[in-house]
């Protein structure tokens, strides 16, 4: 970042815009010396294009990229199954890691496209339930079959199967939104697909399923005041209200997943792929360590760019949301904080896409280091509205 190169015709090259890192999934698990590391799965304006193997005591890692060509596709969904295997799936490709081996031990090319849930049932095989079609996929870790099961529901629509679980009994269980909830079910005998609710039963939104200790599914095919089922064996039971339910929990999640407790009992307070360090804290004494760690990424995408006071030009990129701070004077660019481009160039608000809030920061301050401006109140944090998307952008008053 900040490397100016001429080119012809007036033309110069900044270099990466920000050299910033996003991950999608991480967890805290051990290596085959039963070492503590952190998994994370890297993203940047290629897509998914890498796993990063942290040492949580020494900072030491290896990076590996995709076994695959991502199309530009990332992942969504991962899970830690509890034979210490890495899973996710994207760009049309199902990929397990290794930490013991610190390597990927199985690819397998699937019908498109990207995993929005993935699950481990009682007898250790992995499931994956995919975007845009309702795909299904399903691997065994003990014997190396894979299967895949194709598309289980039609709609005219892209299908976000969010929530996938499994039985006691071996019946599939996929939860699919946004436009109509659906709870489709496999057959483990026929490996035929099975709607568990009829069209009336159907509501706005993402259904869900949510697998119990007592061995039985129970979910609902929408939010607010929607009905809960009971579902098992493929059969379904509505149910007079609220079910109460101890629910099976594994190490699953979306793009979002943070797993922070390692085997041990440690646990992973912070990992900052900006500063590249992390902070992890002993829960017996309740002391705390840094450790510094190193990894490659070319960059995000840049989204946005606006003219900015004194000749400058301001944008962010797409994720994590770092800004960038150009200065043709100096004929460089420079890393600024996690800010972007409004309509008044001496006051910047943007919003982000998660959990509805606002980044306010004044350009006139000049480029500092992220931990100075946090001291000193710039940028400042402040929140609106609760929603997940980022929906408007507007100047300082």
């Amino acid at each position: 970042m900040g490397q100016t190169t001429n080119l012809p015709e007036g033309f110069r090259r900044h270099g990466a815009a920000t050299s910033v890192g996003f991950h999608r999934g991480l967890v805290a698990t051990v290596d085959g010396a039963g070492r503590n590391v952190v998994l994370l799965w890297l993203y940047d304006h290629r897509g998914g294009y890498a796993l990063r193997s942290i040492d949580a005591e020494t900072g030491d890692s290896t990076q590996l990229p995709m076994p695959f060509d991502n199309a530009g596709d990332c992942p969504f969904a991962s899970i830690l199954s509890s034979r210490n295997r890495f899973y996710t799936h994207f760009g049309s490709h199902f990929v397990e890691y290794d930490p013991a081996g610190g390597e990927f031990t199985f690819t397998q090319k699937t019908a498109p496209r990207t995993a929005m849930a993935m699950a481990e049932d009682d007898h250790g095989v992995v499931w994956s339930a995919t975007y845009p079609d309702c795909g299904l996929v399903s691997y065994d870790p003990a014997s190396g079959e894979f299967q895949d099961y194709g598309s289980l529901n039609d709609e005219d629509w892209a299908q976000y199967p969010r929530h996938l679980v499994v039985d006691d009994a071996g019946w599939v269980y996929l939860a699919i939104g946004p436009t109509t909830g659906h709870v489709i079910a496999l057959d483990p005998g026929t490996h035929q697909p099975k709607p568990m609710l009829s069209p009336d039963e159907r509501q706005a939104g993402h259904a869900v399923v949510h697998r119990a200790m007592d061995g039985k599914v129970y979910g609902r095919p929408g939010a607010g005041d929607a009905p809960w089922y009971v579902f098992h064996q493929g059969q379904a039971r509505q149910l007079d209200g609220k079910p109460s339910f101890e629910p099976v929990q594994q190490i699953a999640g979306s793009q979002g997943l943070m797993h922070g407790t390692f085997p041990n009992g440690e646990r992973l307070v912070e990992c900052d792929l900006t500063e590249r360090t992390m902070t992890v804290e002993d829960p017996g004494s309740g002391e705390t360590r840094a450790i510094d760690f190193e990894f490659t990424t070319e960059g995000p995408l840049v989204m946005s760019l606006a003219a900015g006071p004194g000749g400058t030009v301001w944008g962010r990129d797409r994720l994590p949301y770092a800004p960038l701070h150009v200065r043709p004077s100096h004929r460089r660019m420079v890393g600024s904080p996690r800010v972007s481009p409004m309509e008044r160039p001496d006051r910047r608000r943007r919003a982000t896409v998660h959990r509805g809030l606002s980044l306010r920061c004044a350009p006139t301050m000049g480029p500092r280091p992220a931990l100075d401006r946090y001291r000193a109140g710039q940028p400042r944090l402040q929140p609106a509205h609760p929603g997940h998307r980022r929906a408007a952008r507007l100047p300082h008053p």
